[in-house]
């Protein structure tokens, strides 16, 4: 939540004193930039990340985002005619709004798996403030975290094309079918894929037995969000179609489902968010610290548009709805 608002130059505080967001006078006047004609309609979509200061030093990591999306009409008098985009915005439109913003959190989270995968890195990634950075707590995420970067980055991969593919809406696929999430592994199966805690240290097992299983349980979440956002893919494909055809019936059929969906997606998502803070907990408790460079959140974006690339989605489509992903930064690892 903003705590101030725009200068006249749209740029505005989050209220860390170093993070902000750049100049956008759309923020201020949406129709600064409209150039609009009698009897001319134009939409303003503008997403912007909060950028931090050069010269500023915290210890805080945060991420920020504001979003502006208007229509701005211009008529010649009279009598206003209909307008059914007065009446707000379609099912679609809620579940492509959704998918949209659904699509900048991904991106962001999958450069941290992927970042594991492209890297390779292991102890050297983390370090504790009790007994030096090979302590043996500091083993333990170097040893399960790798092991399910690979599960998690084709996730979050899978989940990045769909959201990608509802925001340009293609209409696809039969009418008269609604699309149903498929089923996925469970936390444990998921757990039992990743590296096992026989090797480590007796002082250790507990915490890499909670901490593999806690690993589970996000892959799990994450799997289950991606086969949710598959079928709400599919639903917007179909909804688009009835619309383009003029087939009421089966359009109210997509969109209906496509509520639903919606509303799964959401508490879905939500629950996800809750995996990773139980792993953040864990760390945090084991006074575990971790932390990618600039560079190397750089290789993990890389390893991420490569999965993209292979998926159909190339890095200029990701970058058109959410360039602000692409641009590396240090990140912290244990921040939930």
């Amino acid at each position: 939540m903003l705590i101030s608002t725009p200068n006249p130059d749209g740029s505005v505080s989050t209220g860390n004193p170093c993070y902000g967001f750049d100049k956008a006078r759309q923020f201020v006047n949406p129709r600064v930039d409209s150039n609009l004609r009698l009897d001319s309609t134009r939409k303003i979509g503008l997403e912007q990340i909060a950028v931090r200061a050069p010269d500023c030093h915290t210890n805080d990591n945060i991420i920020a985002v504001r979003r502006i999306h208007a229509t701005l009409r211009v008529g010649s008098g009279g009598v206003p005619a209909s307008d059914p985009v007065r009446a707000g915005p379609t099912s679609a439109d809620i579940q492509k709004a959704f998918a949209t913003s659904d699509l900048l959190a991904s991106l962001l989270r999958a450069q941290l798996p992927c970042g594991y995968v492209g890297l390779g890195l292991g102890t050297s990634l983390w370090a504790s403030t009790i007994g030096g950075p090979t302590a043996p707590a500091a083993l333990v995420p170097a040893y399960v975290l790798i092991s399910y970067g690979e599960p998690l980055c084709i996730a979050y991969a899978k989940r990045i094309v769909d959201d990608i593919s509802i925001a340009n809406d293609p209409p696809v696929g039969s009418l008269n079918t609604v699309a149903k999430p498929k089923p996925t592994p469970s936390g444990a199966a998921a757990a039992a894929r990743l590296a096992s805690c026989d090797s480590q240290p007796a002082d250790q097992q507990a915490f890499c037995g909670q901490l593999r299983g806690a690993a589970g349980n996000e892959i799990a979440a994450a799997d289950k969000v991606a086969s949710i956002a598959d079928a709400l893919l599919a639903t917007v494909d179909r909804g688009s179609k009835a619309r383009r055809q003029h087939n009421a019936k089966a359009l109210k059929r997509q969109d209906n489902a496509g509520g639903r969906l919606l509303t799964r997606l959401q508490s879905a998502t939500l629950a996800e968010d809750q995996t990773w803070r139980a792993i953040a907990q864990l760390l945090s408790a084991q006074q575990l610290t971790g932390r990618f460079t600039a560079s190397q959140d750089a290789a993990g974006i890389s390893s991420l548009l490569k999965r993209l690339k292979a998926g159909g989605v190339s890095a200029a489509a990701v970058k058109r709805l959410a360039p602000s992903t692409l641009d590396p930064n240090p990140v912290d690892l244990v921040a939930n």
